[in-house]
């Protein structure tokens, strides 16, 4: 499974049971690793997206790849620290996700903090916020923050993660060709990784008001190893099953993903 969606998928496991968000904001949303987290959350209906990225090839490649089961998407051109979230009606947002979103030296609290506003006038959302451990004094400065404005914070790091997301690796064959037709000169392919990156999380409001999942976090673990173990005893290394489709099918409950071409 791709790194980032790992850290997504798991950090919003690790606190949401039952419940899932209908719209999100990815600040930092590079090549649409929310948009697939979400896809494997198996939410009963359809969430909407908008993905903010400051990178137009970040932004071409999400566009060509983007999940179409459960999460509908479209993305932006901005930034965290560019004035773009005064701009935008967050109060249509139940989840605001900022992955690895902030610049290192970041200074611009005050916009930020005032655009997101206090807990009070929040209660039904979560804020999601992702960084590398190199930027641990941003997350920690951001959460301090966010406490003063009466949120509730919960930290941890990747080894907090559950198991699950990361013992289930998903093949990135598909999103290597959609690399190859939208031409990224002199840069390098998407990778496989099986464990996450070396990423801290901060969750404000880790228990909003969403609607429920209708699927227990026990009961999308088990069936994402179950997957897992079907696949390396029951299918032989041909088989279609073990293409992207196949495997995407299995954690969405055996319905096959659309095509993203």
């Amino acid at each position: 499974m791709p790194r980032r969606v790992i850290s997504i998928l798991g950090s919003l496991l690790t606190v949401s049971v039952d419940r899932y968000p209908t719209s999100v904001l990815d600040i930092g949303s590079g090549t649409g690793a929310t948009a697939l987290a979400l896809e494997l959350l198996n939410a009963p209906r359809h969430i909407n997206l908008l993905g903010i990225e400051p990178s137009r090839e970040m932004i071409a490649f999400a566009d060509s790849s983007r999940f179409q089961t459960r999460v509908t998407a479209r993305y932006q051109e901005g930034s965290a620290d560019a004035g773009t979230l005064g701009r935008l009606p967050l109060e249509a947002f139940d989840l605001l996700v900022f992955s690895a979103a902030l610049p290192y030296h970041f200074d611009e609290w005050g916009p930020l903090l005032g655009a997101m506003g206090s807990y009070e006038e929040n209660v039904g959302r979560m804020i999601l916020v992702v960084e590398p451990e190199a930027k641990a004094d941003i997350l920690d400065s951001f959460g301090r923050r966010l406490r003063a404005r009466g949120w509730p914070i919960k930290t941890f790091c990747c080894h907090d993660l559950p198991e699950a997301p990361k013992r289930d690796d998903l093949p990135l064959r598909d999103t290597q060709g959609v690399w190859k037709r939208i031409g990224s000169p002199g840069s390098a392919p998407p990778r496989i990784w099986w464990n996450p990156p070396d990423d801290r999380f901060l969750i404000a409001n880790p228990q909003p008001s969403w609607p429920l999942l209708g699927e227990s976090r026990m009961a999308l673990a088990d069936r994402l190893h179950g997957a897992a173990v079907w696949r390396a005893t029951a299918a032989p290394p041909t088989s279609p099953t073990h293409g992207l489709d196949g495997q995407i099918a299995s954690r969405l409950g055996g319905r096959p993903r659309p095509s993203s071409r």
